[in-house]
C-alpha cells in the first residue's frame, strides 16, 4: 500500500525511500558493486532491508548498468596491463580472441566498452599467461596444446613466437601478398580434405 508520501508498509515497520553512501549489491556476474549514493531505495526503518517494487527494481537496474560497465572496463584494463607486463603484444592477442585490429588498444584507453565474456577471458589469461599459447593452439587446430607445466609461453617471451608457431595467425601486415595467398590456399586444401 502506498500513501501520498510514497511510503509502503512492510510487515511491522515503515519503509521509506532512502539515499545513502556505502551500499552495495550483486549485479550480473559481479558479487559486490557500489550502488550510486543518489539512488533512493525503499528501505525498512527497523532492519535496513530493501523492499523493491517493480519501479524501484527498474531504477536500480538502470543505475547499476553504468557502474557495471565501468567495472568491466577497469578489470579489462588491469588484465591488459598484466598481459603487457608479461610481454604479450595486443596485436598478437587480438586474432586469437577474434577481435579486430586495435580493439584492445581502445579498451586499454577507455574508448570501447568490453563485454563480460571478453573480460572473463582476459582475466583468466592474465592469471595464467601460459593459457595464451593453449588458446592459440586450439584455434589453429593443433590438438597438442601447451601445458602450464611445460616451457614458458613462446608468444609471451618471443615477439615472433606467434608467427613461428601459428603462421595463419601471423600479423597480416608483415606477410607479403604471396605468403597470404599461399596461407589461404593451404587453409582451403585442409577444408577440402576435411569435407572428403
Amino acid at each position: 500500500m502506498t500513501n501520498e508520501h510514497d511510503e509502503v508498509v512492510c510487515g511491522h515497520e515503515v519503509v521509506e525511500k532512502r539515499k545513502g553512501v556505502g551500499r552495495r549489491c550483486a549485479y550480473r556476474n559481479v558479487p559486490q558493486l557500489p550502488i550510486p549514493a543518489d539512488l533512493a531505495l525503499p528501505t525498512c526503518n527497523a532492519c535496513g532491508a530493501w523492499l523493491l517494487t517493480r519501479e524501484s527494481a527498474a531504477a536500480l537496474d538502470a543505475a547499476m548498468e553504468p557502474v557495471y560497465g565501468a567495472e568491466l572496463g577497469r578489470r579489462a584494463r588491469e588484465a591488459l596491463a598484466t598481459l603487457g607486463q608479461e610481454g604479450l603484444r595486443q596485436k598478437d592477442l587480438e586474432p586469437i580472441l577474434g577481435l579486430s585490429v586495435g580493439y584492445l588498444s581502445k579498451l586499454k584507453n577507455s574508448k570501447a566498452d568490453p563485454s563480460a565474456p571478453l573480460v572473463s577471458v582476459l582475466l583468466l589469461l592474465a592469471r595464467d599467461v601460459q593459457r595464451v599459447d593453449e588458446l592459440a593452439a586450439l584455434w589453429s587446430g593443433n590438438c597438442e596444446s601447451p601445458t602450464a607445466s611445460g616451457p614458458s609461453s613462446k608468444l609471451v617471451k618471443s615477439p615472433e613466437g606467434l608467427a613461428q608457431r601459428f603462421p595463419t595467425l601471423a600479423d597480416v601486415g608483415q606477410l607479403s601478398l604471396a605468403e597470404r595467398q599461399a596461407s589461404q590456399i593451404r587453409k582451403r586444401g585442409r577444408l577440402m580434405e576435411f569435407r572428403n
